[in-house]
């Protein structure tokens, strides 16, 4: 959203639904991500910059570099993970 620019609810449209994201088109051109009572808003730019990285975080997670180890080791947990029941 430009600076300066004020932003109210007209012209949101839901583009996206699933069991813990909803995701708003705006016609100011930012997109709001509402997990339950939490809400952010990306410009369409930095949306896909989130996707990107979120993306190398689930790849790495897929394939963990052997020369470290680190990524399997953080993932070795007991019980379930954090944020679930």
């Amino acid at each position: 959203m430009q600076e300066g620019t004020s932003h109210s609810d007209d012209g949101k449209a839901v583009v996206a639904h699933g069991p813990i994201l909803t995701v708003e088109a705006c016609s100011c051109g930012v997109m709001h991500l509402h997990f339950g009572p939490v809400s952010m808003r990306f410009t369409e730019e930095t949306l896909h910059e989130v996707h990107r990285t979120i993306g190398q975080a689930l790849m790495r997670v897929a394939a963990p570099d052997t020369q470290t180890g680190n990524v399997a080791a953080l993932l070795m947990t007991r019980g379930p993970a954090r944020g679930e029941a």
